[in-house]
């Protein structure tokens, strides 16, 4: 079978093809208006991050530890004595890494 013979026979049966392609077009846009609309939306939403401060004060007080404790862990990550101390203690479990330690 070769063109000519196909075209011969789309010839002799062109409105059976225009009948199918007719109904295969109607079909598909009747199922295409009973399917459910659908809406796709997006958003973008931009959120400053409040300062520690805020948090903290919007924290619950069970969840808070005293501020005097606080005060306390404050002065004892700022004494050069505790500094001292935890740079000493460092270097007696990494000894090759003392050069790096900047405490």
């Amino acid at each position: 079978m070769n063109l000519k013979d196909f075209l011969r026979i789309l010839r002799r049966r062109w409105f059976w093809f225009g009948v199918c392609a007719v109904v295969t077009f109607v079909s598909l846009y009747c199922a295409s208006q009973k399917q459910p609309t659908f809406w796709t939306a997006t958003i973008k939403v931009l959120i400053q991050a409040p300062e520690p401060y805020q948090v903290l004060e919007r924290a619950p007080a069970r969840l808070l530890p005293h501020p005097v404790t606080i005060a306390t862990w404050v002065d004892l990550i700022t004494d050069d004595s505790t500094r001292t101390e935890v740079r000493d203690n460092l270097k007696d479990y990494f000894p090759d890494e003392a050069t790096r330690i900047w405490i």
